[in-house]
């Protein structure tokens, strides 16, 4: 495959460059701008998102394959095995335990092969070994410590290839770009969040968010029969806590989504879900930006 450009580093009059390098080899696929700013032309639409995972919309793209060019980009510090002591040493997520660290890496594997039935063609983790200054490797920087032993990695990345047949289901929405309606709080309820007495604004729109506000987003669902498995499709900016009929089932600190929204598989909590009056709420704390709040969900049934 080509690529003629990577993310905005150098990238102009992408449509003509993109159609000239198909023209010049016809025997590869030509991914016009790996990442960041895509222009609707080559035959992939690639994202790039740390930690991810996203993709792009396929219902927008019929004619191009669903790519995740960069994700990841989780840190250790293998003390002893980094380039420079004194630098800051970081990763899009930077953990101190091995422990941490594979736990992450389980997690964002889960998330990938949710995609999959979505429509990911392919996907990248970055990066293969630490580089100066970034610990973000599988291996670190002299190549002397293998951060998760090979068996381990194998097994975490052969959901990805499993069962990747199902038929995806959009809940609340028509297609995976109508919104659904949500409904929306700017101030926390006396109480549980869950449940203490507010009222709520129904909106199909992204919710607007300020610099250290609070928001809580919720979408009452009835499924007509319990799904397989369910995803989440997230844009937050903050803390993140998820919750099933009242029970946490997902968190995480500092959330930064940008350009495209996370994928999140829930699918291990389905023994949460009901058929009749099941209620998925966000609960965003400490928004880290200005910015907008949505989600969305979707389902596979075999």
């Amino acid at each position: 495959m080509w690529v003629p450009f990577n993310e905005g580093w150098g990238q102009y009059d992408t449509k003509r460059i993109a159609g000239w390098t198909q023209q010049y080899d016809r025997t590869r696929l030509v991914d016009a701008p790996s990442g960041w700013t895509d222009r609707g032309v080559g035959d992939v639409l690639d994202v790039h998102q740390y930690p991810g995972p996203a993709m792009g919309v396929v219902d927008q793209n019929p004619w191009r394959s669903m790519v995740l060019g960069e994700f990841g980009g989780l840190g250790l510090v293998v003390k002893d095995h980094i380039w420079d002591a004194n630098k800051r040493n970081w990763g899009y997520r930077t953990y101190t335990e091995t422990d941490t660290l594979v736990k992450e890496y389980t997690e964002l594997m889960h998330n990938v092969a949710l995609m999959v039935k979505r429509g990911l063609s392919a996907a990248i983790y970055t990066q293969t070994t630490d580089v100066e200054g970034e610990v973000n490797g599988l291996i670190t920087y002299d190549r002397e410590v293998v951060k998760m032993p090979e068996t381990l990695l194998q097994k975490l990345h052969q959901p990805v290839y499993n069962d990747a047949d199902g038929r995806i289901l959009f809940v609340n929405q028509r297609t995976e770009t109508d919104r659904p309606f949500i409904f929306s709080s700017y101030q926390p309820p006396p109480g549980d969040w869950l449940t203490g007495p507010v009222k709520f604004e129904k909106s199909k729109q992204p919710v607007e968010m300020k610099k250290g506000s609070n928001v809580y987003l919720y979408q009452d669902v009835d499924f007509g029969k319990v799904p397989e498995g369910l995803g989440l499709k997230l844009y937050a900016s903050g803390d993140v806590r998820i919750f099933i009929n009242g029970e946490l089932v997902w968190q995480e600190k500092d959330v930064r989504t940008k350009r495209h929204s996370d994928d999140i598989n829930l699918s291990s909590f389905m023994h949460l879900v009901k058929q009749w009056n099941n209620r998925i709420a966000i609960e965003i704390t400490n928004a880290t930006q200005d910015g907008t709040a949505d989600f969305s969900l979707y389902q596979w049934l075999k």
